[in-house]
């Protein structure tokens, strides 16, 4: 049995990196189904967030000195289109410019999320939860693609608490499989979604709470000790069990 979200429903994205949760994002469904999951985090969603010191970035921050709590922040920005895939490494991300109060504005261009990713449902609700794995790719509207964070990417191989070379050589070959895609303007780099404009009556859901925050993560955060199904390989898939 699986049970699929509606249009205008709120699920909450738990985003890991380096062994730990750094991100706590409400989004609101766009489309749910067997093929796909289509999300919209809005531009000063409140969210819970894990920063280093004076606002830098994780990934230029040693792990020693990372912060252990989650704080209150602020998804900033116009916000952003999310689509995840059942039994696929990364996601794909719209960005637009930003227009201010009245939301987002023209398209901006693509962003390749390589990730692993599942969906789970418990008495609290529904999520998502993903293991970001550091390297990126930006697909410009025109679509050229631009490598991301390739130098810190590096550096994390054999990092127990991201991947190891083997595990890094599949993260890149995922990219080198979106890349011509992309390149060759293939759906979903084709325009769906790029003229998206939110529900005006949605408003901005609530800062998600210590419950959310606290169930344990549905998948493997770090380089090893992976959960396993019944036959023993992973599931990533979009429907959310009962």
């Amino acid at each position: 049995m699986t049970t699929m979200l509606n249009r205008g429903d709120v699920l909450v994205e738990r985003i890991y990196f380096g062994g730990a949760l750094c991100q706590v994002v409400p989004a609101r469904v766009l489309r749910h189904d067997a093929d796909e999951l289509v999300v919209w985090v809005a531009g000063g969603t409140p969210v819970l967030r894990r920063r280093g010191r004076s606002g830098r970035a994780l990934r230029d921050v040693p792990r020693v000195e990372w912060p252990s709590e989650l704080t209150p922040a602020e998804w900033t920005g116009s916000g952003v289109v999310r689509r995840y895939l059942p039994g696929v490494d990364h996601s794909v991300w719209w960005f637009f410019a930003d227009a201010g109060p009245s939301g987002p504005d023209s398209f901006e261009g693509w962003y390749v999320n390589l990730e692993r990713h599942r969906l789970w449902s418990d008495g609290t609700g529904a999520g998502i939860d993903v293991v970001d794995q550091e390297l990126d790719g930006w697909v410009t509207p025109d679509h050229a693609w631009h490598w991301k964070d390739e130098e810190s990417f590096a550096a994390k191989i054999g990092d127990p608490g991201f991947f190891d070379a083997a595990e890094a050589a599949l993260v890149r070959a995922e990219g080198e499989r979106v890349r011509p895609v992309a390149e060759r303007a293939e759906f979903p780099f084709d325009g769906t979604w790029c003229d998206f404009r939110p529900d005006p009556s949605w408003p901005l859901p609530p800062r998600p709470g210590t419950a959310a925050a606290g169930r344990p993560p549905a998948l493997r955060v770090g380089a090893e000790g992976a959960p396993a199904d019944d036959a023993g390989e992973r599931q990533d898939g979009v429907p959310v069990p009962d």
